[in-house]
């Protein structure tokens, strides 16, 4: 389309991200954000939940070697906070299919220091505490039901999903804190 002179759209984008979802090649999925980004096309939730699914979908194939596993891991990392952090600045609304799968990918990278707060952000569970809401996050929450907008300021506790949850049980079994699983 750009060699004909036509400018792409979003959807004409998605086609392509589609596809990169498919196959999970999350480094073409971020060439292409990029790209969007230098023609000055906005990109969506549904452009980001594809971005996503590529990233968790690397991760269900295999790897050559552990080497190559590490890498690929800190690439992924590195580019799903990238996308949550464009998100944020666009102010893209985090639905919950894409919330599951950042969590998802944070829990495939291991990192727990990320991971801990995606759910205590999204889902207001502290994990360290699991069984009480975030005291220093209380003033601060609504729910998704109470508000219609997307309010950037405040935090939007949402429903845990099943995803969500074996997400958590798995990433609490996979880092050795058991007790927190069970609990």
């Amino acid at each position: 389309l750009r060699a004909t002179g036509e400018t792409p759209t979003v959807e004409d984008y998605h086609v392509i991200l589609k596809q990169f979802a498919a196959v999970g090649h999350f480094v073409g999925a971020g060439n292409i954000l990029k790209e969007m980004d230098i023609l000055g096309i906005q990109p969506d939730a549904r452009t980001f939940g594809f971005c996503l699914q590529a990233i968790a979908h690397r991760f269900t194939l295999p790897s050559a070697d552990d080497a190559a596993h590490g890498g690929m891991a800190r690439s992924a990392e590195k580019l799903s906070w990238t996308l949550m952090h464009r998100m944020w600045e666009l102010k893209v609304p985090l639905l919950n299919p894409n919330f599951d799968l950042a969590l998802r990918v944070l829990g495939e990278v291991a990192d727990e220091e990320g991971f801990d707060r995606l759910v205590r952000i999204g889902y207001g569970i502290d994990l360290s505490f699991p069984d009480q809401m975030p005291l220093d996050d209380a003033q601060n929450i609504i729910t998704v039901d109470q508000t219609r907008e997307s309010e950037m300021d405040k935090m939007a506790v949402r429903p845990l999903t099943t995803p969500a949850f074996n997400t958590i049980i798995e990433m609490l079994g996979k880092s050795g804190r058991i007790s927190k699983m069970v609990q």
